[in-house]
């Protein structure tokens, strides 16, 4: 018998996801445009909020939190294509008005303490290794009983342990999935109390809705356009796109999405 996908010899791609999607203009998280709206309910924001996107991507849900909402967001992402992404972004929506940008790293967040009434994050943390320290300086970040949401890909039943290694290689990052029972401890440790966890097994055709509701199907279908000519064109991003497209049909019976919301600790005055 052959082997399965998930074990066949890998070959690390140079390229990482995030690559491609500063390149199409596009990023993803799973939940799509429902996730961000139940997120941004769970954490309350309303028009008087300050919100901080950490890893905003080319700036999606830090827009539309800023249009639908009225609140002021500023994003945060490691990569500075990223951010021109998601300045163009916002220069072109007329929002440079109720969010700016600004490059930085997670794990070392170029704020003050307790500067933000929330701070919000999607597909982020299950990328990260050291995920206690991300998550200390989105608490350190926020202030005292603001709320820190994560909207994370999980683990919904422990995989085969090639499957976590299989995406990382054909991802070009370090995933790091965990289960819903970890993130509950990392809250905790980190001063996160009121917590509200919501789990979600993955769907595929769910997911397509909501990519399609999130960006607009005109823009989705330039997103398609770019990358067929990307694939096309540049051998670099066509291997990139076969190892992807050779994740194992059986890893949709492990994964899914977790929302884990909670607030900051008031400081003990004594």
């Amino acid at each position: 018998m052959g082997k399965r996908k998930s074990e066949r010899k890998q070959i690390a791609p140079s390229l990482s996801v995030f690559d491609l999607q500063a390149e199409l203009g596009m990023t993803k998280h799973m939940g799509g445009q429902q996730a961000t709206d139940e997120l941004a309910e769970l954490c309350c924001i309303d028009a008087s909020s300050s919100v901080l996107d950490v890893g905003c991507g080319v700036g999606l849900s830090s827009c539309y939190l800023a249009e639908a909402i009225g609140c002021r967001v500023t994003g945060v992402d490691i990569s500075p294509r990223m951010v021109f992404r998601s300045e163009e972004r916002a220069a072109n929506a007329g929002m440079m008005d109720r969010v700016m940008f600004k490059t930085g790293d997670i794990e070392r967040l170029p704020f003050d303490d307790d500067e933000f009434d929330v701070v919000f994050v999607e597909s982020v943390v299950s990328l990260l290794e050291k995920k206690r320290k991300a998550v200390s300086e989105c608490v350190r970040v926020v202030k005292p009983r603001g709320f820190v949401g994560f909207n994370e890909s999980i683990w919904i039943k422990t995989p085969p342990e090639d499957y976590s290694q299989g995406l990382s290689y054909r991802s070009g990052v370090n995933v790091g999935v965990i289960e819903p029972d970890a993130w509950e401890r990392l809250l905790l440790e980190n001063g996160l109390r009121d917590l509200v966890v919501r789990t979600y097994p993955a769907d595929v055709r769910s997911e397509l809705r909501n990519t399609i509701r999130r960006i607009g199907f005109r823009e989705l279908l330039r997103v398609w356009s770019r990358a067929f000519r990307l694939y096309r064109k540049d051998p670099t991003y066509r291997d990139f796109v076969r190892e992807a497209m050779s994740e194992p049909k059986e890893m949709l019976e492990f994964m899914g999405r977790g929302m884990f919301v909670g607030r900051k600790s008031k400081p003990v005055i004594l």
